[in-house]
C-alpha cells in the first residue's frame, strides 16, 4: 500500500475557498508520509501555494514558470539537505575506524596495566612465601643442630668411663 502526500490550502477570508497542490510525494507507510510532511519548509509551502493557485485559476505561462521556480527551489533545498545528511554520514564513517582504534588502544593499555599489576602482586606474594620458607628452613636447621648436639651429648654420657691410666687393652701404660 502506498500513501500519497499533497499540500491542502484553505482560505482564511470569508470566501472559504480551498485548493490542493496535487500529489507531491508517494510514500510506502503512514510514518514515512508523516516524516515527509514534517520536513516541509516555508519555501516548499510557498511553492505549493503557487502550484495550487495555478491549478485553480489555470494561471498563464508566467504563473507556471513561477511554480516551476518554486519547485526548483524546493528540489534544491531537498538536495542540499540530502547532501548535508550524506556528508554527516560520511564524516561518521571516517570517524568510526579512528574511534574503534582509540578504543582498542585504550583497552590494550588497560589490559597491560592489569597484567602488570597482577604480575607485581604475584611477585610480592611469591617473595613473601619464599621468605616464610627461608625462616622455616632456618628454624628447622636450628632444631636439627640442637637435636644433633643433644644426641652427641647423650651418647657421650652413655659410654662407660675408662680409667685414665689404662689404655685400650686394659693394661697400664708405661711411663717413659
Amino acid at each position: 500500500m502506498h500513501m500519497g502526500g499533497l499540500a491542502g490550502l484553505f482560505s482564511t477570508d470569508r470566501r472559504g475557498g480551498s485548493c490542493t497542490s496535487g500529489t507531491r510525494t508517494t510514500q510506502s507507510t503512514r510514518a514515512a508520509l508523516t516524516m515527509w510532511a514534517a520536513g516541509l519548509t516555508a519555501v516548499y509551502l510557498k511553492g505549493a501555494l503557487a502550484r495550487a493557485l495555478a491549478r485553480v485559476d489555470q494561471l498563464p505561462l508566467s504563473g507556471q514558470l513561477t511554480a516551476a521556480e518554486y519547485e526548483a527551489l524546493e528540489d534544491a533545498e531537498r538536495l542540499e539537505t540530502s547532501a548535508a545528511v550524506e556528508r554527516t554520514a560520511a564524516d561518521l564513517d571516517r570517524a568510526a575506524p579512528e574511534a574503534a582504534r582509540d578504543d582498542a588502544e585504550r583497552i590494550r593499555r588497560e589490559r597491560l596495566a592489569t597484567e602488570s599489576a597482577l604480575a607485581a602482586t604475584e611477585g610480592a606474594a611469591a617473595t613473601i612465601e619464599a621468605e616464610h620458607h627461608e625462616v622455616a628452613a632456618r628454624d628447622a636447621r636450628a632444631v636439627a643442630a640442637e637435636a644433633a648436639r643433644k644426641r652427641r651429648s647423650a651418647q657421650t654420657e652413655a659410654k662407660p668411663q675408662r680409667s685414665p691410666s689404662k689404655g685400650r687393652s686394659g693394661k697400664k701404660k708405661r711411663e717413659t
